[in-house]
């Protein structure tokens, strides 16, 4: 069972929702599901990990 976050966590997760760039200043980016910073709609391939970083193609 996961934890409910603590007022101040609920309070970054809440400012982390509008994208990635919101998650990464607040601090919780990447994020796994049940943590803070994750919001389903930043989890592009449904994997469980919100906002990761784009991996750096090789030229």
């Amino acid at each position: 069972m996961e934890r409910p976050f603590t007022a101040a966590e609920q309070v970054r997760h809440t400012l982390a929702k509008p994208n990635c760039s919101a998650a990464r200043l607040m601090r919780l980016a990447p994020a796994r599901r049940g943590e803070p910073g994750y919001h389903p709609e930043h989890d592009r391939d449904g994997d469980g990990w919100a906002c990761e970083p784009t991996p750096r193609r090789r030229g």
